[in-house]
């Protein structure tokens, strides 16, 4: 009696994408893995949560890869939340921002490729274990922006110059006045002014090379919050150089760390950002999740952000007063 191959890899297709989009992602996959491959099924107007989740009782699989975009990815990373199956994302649905945060990049070929090494390395290389973010009833992997700088979106695909034309437009349209936030991290309370507050649990800014601050990494067990105070377009054009040439700047970032919980309010409604994801709001809770997913990336990413919360000192005392009399 013939035994069916046991399937180990299961592969979520967003309705969304493209029909030969979806088909060339799979026979890149079925050409690049030497397993059994199953396909979730998802209408349009399913909870891919619910779906992943229903498909692993099913039938359990030591990876599933999402296909789609930034909400498909999110949703099928809270399905994953604390179990030993891997995750692996193929961005099909335009720029992806946690694609790009997470060092796979936007190209498919490139994503089919780091899925493919993760699976066919040893056991112990399939994933790697990183940090992630419940919030507002979902998961967010790499970064939450609140308030001016969440509307600026992806920078455009190019090289160094393309990105620093569409950083330096971004700077015109983010000056502006500052609001006050409440901002308790691991149940420390802060009253600052800030034009925008970024919730990093990776640091890249949107400029080649750019980082937030030093010491930003998934994998680290805490999360940072950037508290940008830059307002007028002097600060941010100073500002975004900084963040090119790495140089943290404390009176224009104050850099705060968690490794339970931040919550933020304001008194007016801002732009939000999760994970590439637009809305609006005032009050924020999220909870920090060390160690919660296991994620397919490429073997060098973060090689050398893996600085723990412990190595970089804490925000004094002096620039917080300042801060808050600001």
């Amino acid at each position: 009696m013939h035994t069916p191959s046991r399937v180990s890899v299961s592969v979520l297709i967003d309705p969304l994408v493209a029909a030969d989009t979806a088909q060339q992602i799979l026979r890149l996959l079925r050409a690049r893995l030497d397993e059994a491959i199953a396909i979730v099924p998802i209408a349009a107007d399913d909870d891919i949560t619910v779906a992943v989740s229903r498909a692993l009782a099913a039938r359990p699989c030591r990876a599933v890869i999402a296909v789609g975009g930034d909400a498909t990815f999110d949703a099928t990373a809270s399905a994953l939340l604390d179990s030993t199956t891997a995750l692996g994302i193929v961005p099909a649905c335009g720029p992806s921002h946690v694609a790009r945060q997470l060092g796979i990049g936007t190209d498919v070929v490139a994503a089919c490729d780091i899925i493919a090494a993760r699976l066919q390395a040893p056991v112990e290389l399939t994933a790697r274990r990183v940090d992630a973010m419940e919030v507002r009833g979902g998961l967010a992997v790499t970064q939450i922006v609140v308030g001016r700088l969440a509307t600026l979106g992806e920078p455009p695909p190019g090289g160094v110059l393309t990105q620093l034309r569409w950083a330096l437009g971004a700077v015109f349209r983010v000056a502006g006045s500052t609001a006050r936030f409440e901002i308790a991290t691991d149940g420390v309370i802060r009253r600052l002014r800030a034009s925008t507050v970024v919730i990093a649990n990776t640091g890249a800014v949107g400029i080649a090379g750019a980082q937030w601050g030093r010491g930003i990494a998934p994998d680290d067990g805490v999360v940072d919050v950037m508290v940008i105070r830059s307002s007028t377009l002097l600060d941010h054009l100073v500002l975004a150089w900084s963040a090119l040439f790495g140089r943290e700047r404390p009176r224009q970032i104050i850099h705060l760390r968690a490794r339970d919980s931040i919550s933020l309010r304001c008194a007016r409604p801002q732009p939000l950002h999760v994970d590439g994801v637009i809305g609006h709001g005032s009050e924020l809770d999220v909870r920090v999740i060390g160690g919660g997913l296991h994620l397919m990336l490429p073997f060098d990413a973060f090689a050398t952000a893996s600085a723990r919360a412990d190595d970089v000192a804490p925000v004094g005392p002096v620039a917080l007063a300042e801060a808050c009399a600001s």
